[in-house]
């Protein structure tokens, strides 16, 4: 019966203390390495959202300044529409007085 886990033990548990040594010591070479790497890429995906988010922040408040814009109308056109109303309604009222 052939166990890889005790063969890999005993294939590596034979290693010199120097080969270990290097081994370690090209891991933590290749750990560095990486890590640099991967933090050149958070760099890149950090500037990419800022990118992004500062392009889109002046769409939105430009967004928001056109919306108080039209709230604003809406508002004026609403209190012109009652001052009609009104002028409506005192017009009618004149005139069905005028006929009495």
């Amino acid at each position: 019966y052939f166990s890889l886990a005790a063969s890999s033990r005993a294939f590596f548990g034979r290693k010199e203390d120097s080969t270990d040594e290097k081994t370690r010591a090209l891991e933590e070479v290749l750990v560095q390495t990486e890590e640099q790497e991967l933090a050149k890429y958070l760099d890149m995906v950090e500037q990419a959202i800022v990118r992004q988010l500062s392009a889109r922040s002046d769409d939105f408040f430009q967004a928001v300044s056109n919306l108080g814009e039209l709230s604003d109308l809406v508002s004026n056109t609403c209190a012109r529409v009652r001052r009609l109303r009104l002028g409506i309604r005192n017009v009618q009222s004149d005139a069905v007085q005028g006929v009495l």
